[in-house]
């Protein structure tokens, strides 16, 4: 399960604890659950001077790909399920609501903190058989380097 701001983890057990808790008033049978990990929704800059970097150093990789035109037509179709536009010539953003693992090192900052979620992907992400194109994981290497290059500097 992934929480969001507006629905917190504390929320969401709770509804589980009452269901449980009922099921077991009502049967014979007892179930129980445990948390393995608890992580909190965490909510970016919309002004954020990461992800204006991160445009500006991969505009270039972006505008290199050479995706064939029915690549291109399933990428604007994964673009239009999910809200966004898609483009072949920069980096668009998206904001979303969901817990990450990612909160762990922002458990202090929940809201505000110039983070993002950002790295090499097509339409096989969390499917069978996923996959990335071996330019595409070396141009990030590259990306990445320049990033926390200038990021860090």
């Amino acid at each position: 399960m992934r929480t969001i701001p507006e629905f917190t983890n504390d929320k969401l057990e709770g509804i589980f604890k009452e269901a449980i808790a009922e099921y077991n008033d009502k049967t014979d049978a007892q179930i129980d659950y445990s948390v393995t990990m608890n992580t909190i929704a965490i909510t970016g800059k919309e002004d954020s001077s990461l992800i204006k970097l991160i445009q500006k150093i991969g505009k270039p990789y972006v505008q290199n790909q050479k995706m064939s035109d029915d690549e291109i037509k399933a990428a604007e179709k994964s673009a239009e399920l999910t809200g966004m536009t898609f483009s072949t010539d920069e980096i668009l953003t998206m904001g979303v609501s969901g817990g990450t693992d990612g909160s762990k090192f922002l458990i202090n900052q929940p809201k505000g903190f110039d983070y993002t979620m950002f790295g090499p992907g097509n339409d096989t992400m969390h499917k069978d058989n996923e996959s990335l194109a071996k330019s595409m994981y070396f141009d990030y290497i590259d990306i990445y380097k320049q990033l926390f290059t200038e990021y860090l500097s």
